[in-house]
């Protein structure tokens, strides 16, 4: 019989009036407990603190090129006690189905009635590739004290496609030099120029923060007024690669005077007019093609060209020379001082400024990449770093042999043993009761096991590749990084600098996933700048892995390694002195495309000798007549990175260890305006060393670290041959062109642009413009030896091609003459493995060599020609022989 309680007393607790004041209890209790619990994010108004104030203001206006550092000027104002605050800027990145939020943040401690100025770098991110100046875009700063929002203000920021050419214009007018907008650099649609309108307070603390600028133009402004970190920002801007514009005339004292006499081309020893700048030269050898008269007379500066610069322009009025630009080769970039100021009337309105702007802007163009076709580039090219740090070939996994045997165990019980025993029994029903206590049995078992295993190491991969010049005073880094963690956890994270205390030069982000986070949305990931900077509670997962990137600049003597190398009929033969407190090991020479293997080890402090091939002169590279870059068959089957990468590898194609480093290089190499490495020609010592530049340790966790790191140094080679004659030689595949233009506007350079021997013409004239090293002295040129490797660039067959001149510019008789009877070194050759061959070089000697060298400049002027529509790659090597005297 079913029991059914009487219907008198259903309900009944319900009418008590003790039972229902018991439940209105319990509900209100409730209700105050949820209503009590402060919710995890909060937003609305702001918790207002009337005692601190903050002010915020991107640098720049906000104009910066994807994936570069942007500054953000911070003012903080403190009315009350001392108090520490927090500035910070969370960005939202999202790629593909995944958000990925990142804070950089920046600690401060305000005293009493205190006020600070500091900068906050961030990476901003704007989700469009096709970003237009006509649209504004913003973010967030906010000023926190713990959890409490104190203030916040926006910011605008304004993203650029990495290969526009940004000048940052210091002038008192913002207008000054609005007539360079939209100039094309390069030739062609190569790229174009836009001008931000900067302040002397732009300048920030680090160098770092002017990377998005190709070229900085100062102009009747007084430097002295810069602070030392701002000084040594702009050297550092420099040194990787920048150029620096420094305006002449009446402006020059203020404008050089925040500047060491070293570090200027120019030394001004007073002030003229000039009426006209009929004779001036420009950058690049060539006539102004539309000079014009000057509306009054201009003042330029009388200066002399200092010990280890080079003149670049100048202009003559009756017998006088008058430099108009010389430049200071520093590091990877360049000082140009003008005696000109090009930013002021009359020369502000001379047909002719634009020319010389052009051509001084040629210096650094970006080159294009395929990279660059992607929405917000930098992302995909952190990725691609992700997965090489995320890939550890000595990492072993947990060893699982005894859970297996637990499984196995439980598999046998459950199943078979189970069954026969209850079948003896004859009480197979009783399998409702020994399952689930089977099953509760090896729970148990499985969670003391697993609890009795030790957790394991936090294991750090690091990647870092250095980059150094022999003159110069930093040494760049670029530190790539992955944390795998054995159980779930946050960590605090601190990149250091090796053998310094100072690490406040250091700026740290995240390496994000292009395919999408593990969760769709990863924790925020918080970058703490200043002194000592770290990543704060960086969350990884069980048996995952989460990366970061580390980018500074340290002072370059630890890193340094000397040479005394010449040239030698087709060799560069002497020593390179290991000056660095490690050993250098896997050591690679190379120049341009030709990299060799060198050494296994140079040891901390010895003397290695060199005998290096140089490429045989019509060794063309893998180019085309196009601005993209790709990797299509060429002459060489592969690009440099490859080469490299192949070379590394060898015959250890199975050595996990030596195949990681070689696709690290690889990347380095091929990463377009994101990698640290000098797209200049040179010759390279690339070594792996054993000192890591930037130690990684993580607060409270013992962590174990695998280093991998990589010095690039860059090696002066002396054009005095080594036998002491006073003979001085420049082989053809060790000089090349410093600028190459076109007479029609079109794009003549490649798709590489580093190699400037190597051109494309079609339908116009191409001059390439030679300089010899005359800033080390005199210069008589004795033997001028050619060798051209002219081909059609229209088909997958490569045939010799035919151009309608050949010409040099003769300096004494001041006009253009035709070299007869070239011989081109071309050969028919079909696609396949001919194009990985050089053809035979043919010598063309040129007679009476002197008359093409300007004695004064250094300059060679070469110029072909062709009435041709279908475009001829043109391969031009040129060797000269000279002496002192």
């Amino acid at each position: 019989m079913q029991y059914s309680p009487s219907p008198s007393l259903r309900g009944r607790w319900f009418k008590s009036p003790r039972w229902s004041a018991y439940f209105i209890f319990g509900l209100l209790l409730s209700i105050g407990i949820f209503a009590g619990t402060p919710s995890p994010a909060r937003s609305g108004p702001l918790d207002v603190n009337p005692n601190v104030k903050m002010s915020a203001q991107s640098l720049f206006q906000g104009n910066f090129k994807f994936g570069d550092w942007l500054p953000v000027e911070v003012l903080l104002e403190n009315y009350g006690e001392a108090v520490d605050v927090q500035i910070q800027a969370t960005v939202q990145t999202r790629v593909n189905a995944a958000t990925y939020n990142t804070t950089f943040e920046r600690d401060v401690n305000l005293g009493e009635r205190a006020n600070k100025r500091l900068i906050l770098y961030i990476i901003p991110f704007v989700e469009t590739f096709n970003a237009s100046g006509q649209v504004s875009y913003d973010t967030p700063i906010v000023l926190k004290s713990g959890n409490l929002k104190l203030a916040e203000s926006r910011v605008k920021i304004q993203p650029h496609s990495p290969t526009d050419y940004l000048v940052g214009v210091l002038t008192p007018d913002p207008n000054s030099l609005s007539y360079i907008n939209n100039l094309k650099v390069g030739g062609g649609q190569r790229t174009r120029v836009s001008t931000i309108n900067l302040g002397l307070g732009d300048i920030p603390d680090q160098g770092s923060g002017l990377r998005s600028f190709n070229s900085l133009v100062i102009s009747e402004q007084n430097t002295d007024t810069l602070s030392t970190e701002q000084r040594s920002a702009l050297r550092e801007y420099v040194e990787t690669g920048g150029q620096l514009i420094l305006e002449g005339g009446n402006g020059w004292n203020k404008v050089q005077a925040g500047f060491d006499p070293s570090f200027l081309p120019l030394n001004v020893t007073g002030y003229t007019n000039i009426a006209s700048l009929d004779t001036l030269v420009p950058p690049n050898g060539e006539p102004i093609n539309i000079p014009g008269p000057l509306s009054r007379p201009a003042v330029i500066a009388q200066s002399q060209v200092m010990k280890d610069a080079r003149l670049l322009s100048q202009v003559t009025t009756g017998s006088t020379l008058l430099p108009v630009a010389a430049e200071r080769d520093v590091g990877e970039g360049r000082v140009v001082a003008m005696s000109l100021d090009l930013a002021v009337p009359p020369l502000q309105d001379w047909s002719g400024a634009s020319q010389v702007w052009i051509e001084l802007f040629g210096f650094n163009i970006t080159p294009q990449h395929s990279l660059y076709s992607e929405a917000n580039p930098q992302i995909k090219n952190n990725a691609d770093y992700l997965a090489l740090v995320t890939n550890v070939p000595e990492l072993k996994l947990p060893d699982i042999f005894t859970f297996f045997l637990i499984v196995a165990a439980y598999l046998v019980l459950l199943g078979p043993v189970n069954y026969i025993i209850l079948k003896k029994l004859r009480r197979l029903t009783l399998s409702w009761v020994t399952l689930p206590a089977l099953t509760l049995v090896f729970t148990l078992v499985v969670i003391n096991y697993t609890n009795s295993q030790s957790p394991g190491q936090v294991l750090i991969n690091q990647l870092s590749v250095v980059q150094v010049g022999t003159d110069q005073d930093l040494a760049q880094v670029r530190s790539y990084s992955a944390v795998f963690s054995p159980e779930d956890s946050n960590y605090d994270i601190y990149p250091t600098l090796a053998g310094s205390d100072i690490d406040s030069h250091i700026l740290v982000s995240p390496l994000n996933r292009s395919t999408g986070g593990l969760n769709d949305t990863d924790a925020t990931r918080n970058m703490v700048q200043g002194d000592h900077p770290y990543l704060e509670g960086f969350q990884i997962g069980q048996w995952n892995a989460q990366g970061f990137a580390v980018e500074t600049s340290v002072p370059s003597e630890p890193y340094q390694v000397t040479a005394d190398l010449h040239y030698e009929d087709g060799r560069i033969v002497g020593t390179i002195h290991n000056n660095t407190a490690f050993n250098l090991s896997n050591t690679v020479l190379s120049l341009g495309d030709a990299p060799v293997k060198f050494k296994d080890v140079i040891e901390a402090g010895t003397v290695a000798q060199v005998d290096y091939p140089l490429p045989g002169p019509t060794t063309a590279s893998q180019a085309f007549c196009t601005t993209s870059f790709s990797s299509s068959t060429s002459f060489n089957s592969s690009n440099p990175s490859e080469r490299i990468a192949n070379l590394l590898t060898g015959d250890r194609k199975d050595d996990k260890v030596t195949l990681s480093r070689a696709n690290f290089l690889r990347k380095v190499y091929d990463s377009g305006r994101y990698s640290p490495i000098n797209n200049q020609r040179g010759l390279d010592l690339i070594a792996w060393m054993d000192q890591n530049p930037v130690p990684v340790t993580i607060n409270g966790a013992t962590a174990q670290s695998k280093t991998n790191q990589v010095l690039i140094a860059r090696l002066p080679v002396n054009f005095e041959t080594s036998e002491g004659d006073g003979r001085l030689l420049l082989p053809s595949m060790a000089f090349f062109p410093d600028s190459v233009t076109s007479s029609n506007g079109q794009v003549a350079l490649t798709s590489r642009p580093d190699m400037t021997d190597q051109f494309c013409v079609s339908r116009n004239s191409v001059t390439a413009q030679y300089r010899l090293p005359v800033e080390n002295g005199p210069f008589k040129v004795k033997s001028l030896t050619l060798y051209i490797n002219a081909f059609g660039a229209g088909s997958s067959q490569r045939n010799p091609a035919s151009l309608d001149s050949y010409e040099m510019y003769d300096y004494q008789a001041n006009s253009w003459v035709e070299l007869p009877n070239i011989i081109n070194s071309a050969q028919p050759v079909s696609q396949g493995s001919g194009f990985t061959s050089p053809p035979p070089p043919q010598k063309n000697v040129i007679d009476n060599p002197a008359r093409f060298a300007d004695p004064v400049t250094g300059r060679i002027l070469l110029r072909v020609s062709s009435s041709s529509s279908s475009p001829v790659f043109v391969q031009a090597g040129l060797q000269v022989e000279g002496s002192r005297n």
